[in-house]
């Protein structure tokens, strides 16, 4: 049980990480989101995996 309380907060962080960047990804490759909002993307997805890596360490 003392396992999975310390794996769970790196498989969150995980899949909060590769989300964000498959997101950001994503978003780079439709053509409906404009120039513009590609900029604004990127400072939401860096906060996004931001945030996970701080939950992550905040439970560790």
């Amino acid at each position: 049980m003392k396992l999975v309380k310390e794996l769970f907060p790196f498989v969150i962080g995980t899949a909060i990480g590769q989300s964000g960047s498959s997101f950001l990804t994503w978003s780079f490759r439709n053509p409906k989101i404009i120039w513009w909002q590609k900029i604004l993307l990127i400072p939401i997805t860096l906060l996004l995996m931001g945030l996970a890596l701080w939950v992550t360490f905040l439970i560790i």
